[in-house]
């Protein structure tokens, strides 16, 4: 990471990703849209410290690594913007050029969708408009600071927690409605989740993340 003094010149959700405190990466890393001179377009961010370069690559470019380069900006970031606008869904990855000079794809570890199965590319997706339905849950966290309060935590690895007689994992709503009133007559109080993004091989219960 950064020295103290190089911190300093940097704009505050990266000086404050560079220190581990931004807990909202997510809204400055990947990528999201954004206006720029007037203009809507895509602003793509990756942490790669120790690459040579790096550029986004995707069905817009036809995955060729010249067409969108990126440019360091401080704190191990690289920065493009593309002059457009990305469709929901749309196809990328990040090209990084290692130190030794190799060209390897990554997918966005801030991106919001991914590949189906063996796939391994993101997908674009604006989450601005889900409809999301926990405000009276926020609200009372708010009045109920979570750091001073009890914790006793429950790990789970949601595709094979439980599953259907027939051996199809659960919904993410089966799920809650079968796991969160057995965690609370266990005497737990919170729930941590194994990865659940997208990875290559359903058996490593998402340690390859």
């Amino acid at each position: 990471m950064p020295k103290q003094a190089a911190l300093k010149s940097l704009c505050l959700p990266l000086r404050r990703f560079c220190r581990g405190e931004n807990s909202r990466a997510y809204e400055y890393l990947g990528v999201h849209r954004t206006v720029r001179d007037g203009k809507t377009c895509m602003v793509c961010r990756v942490w790669a410290p120790h690459a040579q370069g790096a550029s986004v690559v995707g069905e817009f470019n036809e995955w060729n690594p010249e067409s969108d380069p990126m440019r360091k900006i401080g704190g191990g970031v690289w920065e493009c913007f593309l002059p457009f606008e990305m469709k929901q869904f749309d196809l990328y990855k990040f090209c990084i050029e290692t130190a030794q000079g190799e060209r390897v794809f990554k997918s966005d570890p801030y991106a919001f969708h991914y590949e189906d199965g063996e796939g391994k590319a993101s997908k674009y997706y604006d989450i601005s408009g889900y409809p999301w339905n926990d405000g009276a849950w926020l609200r009372r966290r708010a009045q109920r600071p979570h750091p001073s309060r009890p914790l006793n935590i429950y790990e789970v690895h949601a595709g094979s927690w439980r599953r259907y007689s027939d051996g199809n994992v659960f919904s993410y709503d089966k799920l809650a409605e079968e796991l969160v009133p057995y965690v609370k007559d266990m005497g737990y109080t919170h729930i941590e989740l194994m990865p659940i993004t997208e990875y290559p091989y359903d058996g490593s219960w998402g340690y390859q993340v």
